[in-house]
């Protein structure tokens, strides 16, 4: 697991589906085996809030606009910088005049 990956979890006060301290209790869990956890609590039933998803857009922009230290074990987004892939190299090109068929144009 990568112990830096951060975490977000919301959970309504009111949550009649799945208890509030199950929301605690997996934050506390969380917190043994990762760096960051934020546990954030919604005056809310079982659902999702406006003021919630708006948390949560904000959490995925500021993390997505940081350039990790170093290179994260698990890195799907591409998150870490690194090289740019080298092209493969091409082969040659025939002597065969271009065509347009199958192309679509613009024109009327």
């Amino acid at each position: 697991a990568n112990q830096r990956l951060p975490v977000l979890l919301c959970h309504g006060k009111n949550d009649e589906v799945v208890p509030f301290s199950e929301g605690q209790r997996a934050a506390t869990l969380l917190r043994q085996s990762l760096e960051t956890v934020t546990f954030k609590e919604f005056e809310m039933k079982h659902g999702i809030a406006s003021d919630e998803l708006f948390d949560v857009m904000d959490f995925v922009d500021k993390k997505m606009a940081q350039t990790p230290e170093e290179p994260l074990a698990f890195d799907p987004a591409k998150l870490t910088p690194s090289p740019p892939p080298q092209p493969p190299p091409s082969a040659p090109l025939a002597d065969t005049p271009p065509s347009d068929k199958g192309v679509p144009t613009l024109d009327p």
